[in-house]
């Protein structure tokens, strides 16, 4: 999945913050994972936290600061 399978489902104008839908990075990040489950993406964690990050990086800008989780590997939460 990459960035015209997105865009078959969605517009720019989807990424665009609004208070109704996505206000910050946990649910930025529940919403990639409910498309990839919708789509049969077959991501991993790690591929919902890339995507998720970039749509954030991109369009939404919520701060994020790093955390460690049990695999030793950095992730990021708001």
């Amino acid at each position: 999945m990459d960035e015209a399978d997105c865009m078959r489902c969605h517009a720019i104008t989807d990424f665009q913050v609004r208070e109704e839908k996505v206000n910050s990075f946990k649910k930025l990040h529940h919403q990639v994972k409910v498309c990839a489950d919708n789509t049969y993406a077959g991501w991993f964690e790690e591929d919902v936290q890339s995507v998720s990050k970039y749509l954030n990086g991109r369009y939404y800008k919520f701060h994020l600061k790093p955390l460690k989780i049990s695999s030793g590997k950095e992730a990021l939460q708001p």
